[in-house]
């Protein structure tokens, strides 16, 4: 198309140039008309003249508005025209079809599949039902090719069979009963209710109401199941029914008595005399002759209405120091509270009693040794026994010991610290109570001290604390170079050397140490620091006691800016 373009154009060209060529004469002679007054540029339109198809190009041409025109070849369509199709197999249930399709214009065709259709179930028919023991089976039809499915329905744990149920518990009529059926296919069984009947077992009855002289009395009959009750009419008896007599006033050695009656029935009143009775009304009787270990005694008794005197016998007193007297403890620990062994004392078989028959005292029974109890005897006993006891020193193992500190700078002498000694809920006494020692205590090392128990105590307890080096000071502190500082210290005699702690962080969270031997040196070059950072430093001694190192506290923290 566009070579057939260039051509019209040179054409137009090739026109304008032969009319500017033509000679110019000197007369007025008129010039040719060519048709061309200016020079032209084509402008062409085309229409298709032939469509092209999968078959046949087609042709399109091209006209100016000059005249002009030139044609071009239109491709074949590299689309084909199908129809809807031709089904030659049909898809079924589970089966693929098959479609064909053909161009209408070249003939053309290409098949594509048909997807297999799903099967089409209906609602299903139930072939087995379900059991408690065994699963069911539901059959469902294709409504589409007649194909026929079974499913599984699971175990129905409620589709029992039940047998016609046998009676485990009969009914009363206060409670009801039960029938108990059993599943024949699983065994399982349940329960169901019976009415309650309304027979009921009466008892021979109670009378609750008795009968008087002049009214009826009421028997009650009680249900002995459900304990319903009823009652009877008991017919009025024609006797009178006299309960328990007031005593008005008794009968005594001088004096009759009177009782007086009222009937239960009727409420009749009598009152009937008590003659005089043979019972004398004693006193509580006066000791005549005391009884001693030796000889009976006697008492007299006075009736205090007539006068009339009883003497009775008092028996010989026992000795009290010949019963069988035995302490529930004859040994004690000392814990600063008065020791009151019960007692027991015992005559023959029988256990005298505490205050009737005899008294008890207590002797030296709060300190250590010996103890005593004293069995005076009372009553119908006499005399008195002394019996010992055993209060034995408490141990101070078991004390606690205060006062000492982890710790003590050395001194050059003894260091002897105050310890308190807290046992039995209080604080012991210094010398009359414990003793106070002290092991190791003048040099830098581990000293003791102990408490040994005396007086009221025994035993000993330790503990220990440790005597640690004078502190020193750092005297100087420089850096006089890059990553170095110089670190001195005030000397101390005697210890075995020194300890340097040095960090970046002031806080020492993460710190190095420089040991440094021998108790003469008292400077120390550190290299390696980081330069421009502030260092912070404390110092230490230590002195080396049977392969021990026994550190002072440290000094006052120093820091310096590292060149």
């Amino acid at each position: 198309m566009k070579i057939n373009q260039r051509l019209a154009a040179l054409v137009c060209a090739a026109a304008a140039v032969f009319t500017q060529a033509l000679p110019v004469t000197a007369l007025d002679t008129e010039v040719p008309d060519t048709g061309i007054t200016e020079e032209h540029i084509h402008s062409y339109t085309g229409v298709v003249t032939k469509e092209a198809t999968c078959a046949e190009e087609g042709e399109m041409v091209y006209s100016c508005e000059c005249g002009d025109s030139y044609v071009e070849t239109i491709p074949k369509a590299t689309s084909h025209k199908y129809g809807v199709g031709e089904v030659i197999t049909e898809a079924a249930c589970g089966v693929e079809g098959k479609v064909v399709y053909t161009c209408k214009i070249c003939g053309r065709s290409y098949t594509e599949t048909i997807p297999a259709l799903s099967h089409q179930l209906d609602e299903g028919v139930v072939s087995k039902k379900a059991t408690c023991t065994e699963k069911g089976i539901v059959t469902y039809t294709c409504t589409l090719c007649g194909s026929t499915f079974d499913r599984e329905l699971p175990v129905d744990a409620d589709a029992h069979e039940w047998g016609d149920g046998e009676v485990t518990k009969l009914p009363s009529c206060k409670e009801p009963g039960i029938t108990t059926y059993t599943c024949t296919l699983c065994g399982t069984t349940k329960e169901e209710e019976m009415p309650r009947t309304e027979d009921h077992q009466w008892n021979e009855g109670e009378v609750t109401t008795q009968p008087t002289c002049g009214k009826a009395g009421v028997k009650t009959f009680t249900c002995e199941v459900c304990g319903l009750k009823r009652t009877e009419e008991i017919p009025a008896t024609g006797n009178h029914y006299f309960g328990k007599a007031e005593v008005i006033k008794e009968a005594d050695c001088t004096h009759a008595g009177l009782k007086h009656y009222v009937c239960s029935g009727c409420g009749l009143e009598i009152d009937t005399v008590v003659p005089k009775s043979a019972a004398h009304k004693f006193d509580s009787g006066k000791v005549t002759k005391e009884a001693t270990l030796t000889e009976k005694g006697s008492i007299t008794y006075t009736c205090t209405l007539c006068g009339k005197k009883l003497t009775k016998t008092l028996p010989k007193l026992k000795d009290i120091s010949k019963m069988s007297i035995s302490l529930a403890s004859n040994n004690f620990t000392y814990d600063g509270k008065a020791k009151t062994p019960d007692v027991t004392v015992k005559d023959g078989t029988k256990v005298l009693t505490k205050g009737t028959d005899y008294t008890l005292s207590y002797t030296s029974n709060t300190n250590t040794g010996t103890g005593y109890v004293t069995i005076k005897g009372k009553g119908s006993y006499a005399s008195s026994v002394k019996k010992a006891f055993t209060i034995t020193a408490a141990d101070l193992s078991g004390a606690v010991l205060s006062g000492v500190e982890k710790s003590y700078t050395y001194k050059g002498k003894g260091i002897t610290p105050a310890v308190k000694v807290t046992l039995l809920s209080r604080t012991l006494g210094l010398g009359s109570e414990y003793t106070v020692s002290f092991t190791s205590n003048k040099a830098i090392g581990t000293a003791k001290v102990t408490v040994k128990g005396t007086g009221n105590f025994k035993g000993s307890k330790s503990v220990s604390f440790k005597i640690i080096p004078k502190k020193t000071d750092i005297s100087k502190l420089t850096s006089t170079k890059a990553g170095r500082i110089t670190v001195k210290w005030n000397k101390n005699s005697t210890v075995t050397g020194y300890q340097i702690v040095y960090s970046n962080d002031k806080k020492f969270a993460s710190k190095k140490t420089a040991t440094v031997t021998g108790a003469k040196t008292v400077s120390k070059t550190i290299k390696g620091l980081a330069s421009g950072k502030n260092c912070y430093v404390k110092i230490r001694c230590y002195k080396t006691v049977g392969g021990t190192k026994y550190y002072s506290g440290y000094s006052a923290v120093r820091s310096i800016k590292v060149k």
